[in-house]
């Protein structure tokens, strides 16, 4: 038991690591909660906020085991469930997770925060009709917060129907008794998240020009995100060409019980994870998953479903058990001639392989290559970069969201190191830059007059990544970056037989075995 001085003593150190957390300094608050808990060890105030220190430093296991202690010592606070939950979410414990916010909202029914964290593990964990139900409770409950609706948004996303919004949407404003218009102007504009349902809703609702608007300013706040890109992406391609764009989904019959498929493999969220290099990759690894077992494979609608030929696979037609590719069950259907793990079920990761031979490169090549109507409006950008020269020679700089991510971003300096030597030996060179910030870094390769996707002009209603993929397909020597948006786009190189990349560790360009 504390004397009262140490009470004292107590309660002043918790304010001040309180102080510490609302500055980010979670070094100084760990220190402090350490000590309180030296001084009390079962003080479960401090195993608590202590934990919640590891959860922001990213240290789930340590803020796992520290939040269950705290639990253990006072288990009638549900912000300590709130906390908890949260943690094993994060060291993807899903299912503790679930179980622990719903011991939260026993103890207090009108936790906002334990309710919407509650349906989003719930459609992580891939139970998606409860995730749903969650959802309605919480707008019952909170009709003016929007964040369900973003829920909302990804969970048709995942169940590949295209009514839940809208429904919603028109019985939720009817029981405000408001105009569309005036709820749709009241949403937030306070965050990404909030810009992006608001952009999503508004186009919904046949309003395109301002969502594709608030979309952008979503996207300008978290520049490469994945969920964003791609509903901007495939909202611009339907709006601005339409029956075209949309010639390519596949409109099979249901396929659950042909009797050619010895079972289902789905991925409900391939869309939203990662932009086109990273959804290229995943879809990649399903398709050979799902030939080597003679499974149907259906996946929710992505990028890939718009831009090339051979990726017309049906819908998803249902829910399906989730199954992560890191269970030993999936890892060795994958290498072994083992059966798959389940009949019908949802896979959550990646399970792709750089392919090996020539045969696997031929089949990606296929599956990947551009319909003709993207086509047609590349091919003069090839001929236009050849028409005085014989060389093409793309360099892949990825920068943006990898340099903010303090990921490795070789400096220009190494590429035109490389260039200055090589360039004298090439037959008639000329150099295309392929970047996310192509015009930042033009000026710095003026030596070699180098085009980037802008100098073609506008070719797309939407942004000129396809040009660049095009271009590094067609290069006859490619510089990838450490990215898959360039090495999947040399892996559909057809002609090109000189690749490389910049080594991390030297930072020099060397051979990449392709």
């Amino acid at each position: 038991m504390s004397t009262g001085n140490e009470k004292k003593i107590l309660s002043e150190m918790m304010g001040q690591a309180f102080i510490y957390q609302q500055k980010d300094q979670h070094e100084s608050a760990i220190h402090i909660l350490s000590e309180m808990i030296e001084i009390e060890p079962n003080n479960s105030d401090a195993h608590h906020y202590l934990g919640v220190s590891y959860l922001h430093q990213k240290k789930f296991q340590k803020a796992v085991f520290e939040m269950e202690y705290a639990v253990q010592l006072s288990p009638e606070l549900d912000y300590y469930y709130s906390n908890l939950g949260m943690a094993y979410w994060k060291n993807g414990q899903r299912e503790k997770a679930i179980n622990c916010f719903k011991q939260g909202l026993k103890l207090k029914a009108d936790h906002q925060y334990i309710q919407i964290n509650l349906s989003q593990v719930l459609m992580d964990a891939g139970r998606l009709e409860e995730s749903l139900i969650e959802c309605y409770k919480f707008l019952e409950k909170y009709p003016d917060n929007y964040t369900v609706f973003f829920l909302l948004i990804l969970i048709e996303h995942r169940l590949c129907k295209k009514d839940i919004i809208t429904s919603t949407v028109k019985s939720h404003v009817r029981k405000k008794n408001i105009s569309l218009e005036k709820w749709l102007a009241s949403i937030s504009e306070g965050d990404d998240i909030f810009l992006f349902t608001k952009g999503v809703l508004y186009i919904l609702f046949e309003k395109y020009e301002q969502g594709i608007h608030f979309i952008k300013k979503s996207e300008s706040i978290v520049p490469g995100s994945g969920w964003i890109f791609t509903y901007k992406t495939i909202f611009q391609i339907n709006h601005h060409y339409g029956s075209i764009a949309n010639s390519n989904i596949c409109k099979k019959p249901q396929v659950l019980h042909h009797s050619d498929y010895q079972g289902v493999i789905s991925m409900n969220d391939l869309g939203i994870r990662g932009r086109l290099g990273h959804q290229i990759q995943y879809y990649l690894g399903l398709k050979k998953y799902a030939r080597k077992h003679n499974y149907c494979l259906e996946v929710s609608d992505w990028l890939g479903r718009y831009l090339f030929e051979g990726c017309d696979d049906p819908f998803v037609s249902d829910i399906y058990d989730t199954i992560d590719s890191t269970d030993p069950a999936f890892i060795r259907s994958t290498e072994d001639n083992c059966s798959p793990p389940k009949k019908k079920f949802n896979l959550r990761g990646s399970c792709f392989h750089m392919p090996t031979t020539s045969e696997e490169k031929q089949h990606i090549q296929q599956l990947l290559k551009l319909r003709p109507f993207w086509r047609k409006k590349l091919e003069p950008c090839i001929t236009r970069l050849k028409k005085h020269h014989k060389t093409l020679l793309t360099i892949h700089v990825r920068r943006g969201d990898f340099i903010k991510d303090g990921r490795y971003v070789p400096s220009n300096q190494v590429y035109l190191k490389w260039l200055e030597k090589i360039w004298p030996d090439l037959d008639q060179p000329v150099l295309y830059l392929s970047s996310d910030e192509a015009e930042k870094i033009q000026a710095d390769y003026w030596k070699f007059n180098p085009f980037i996707g802008r100098d073609f002009g506008k070719i797309f209603c939407f942004d000129d990544f396809l040009t660049d993929f095009y271009v590094l397909s067609h290069s006859d020597i490619v510089v990838v970056a450490q990215s898959s948006f360039s090495r999947i786009a040399a892996m559909c190189n057809e002609k090109c037989s000189q690749f490389y990349r910049v080594n991390p560790e030297t930072q020099k360009i060397e051979t990449v075995n392709h």
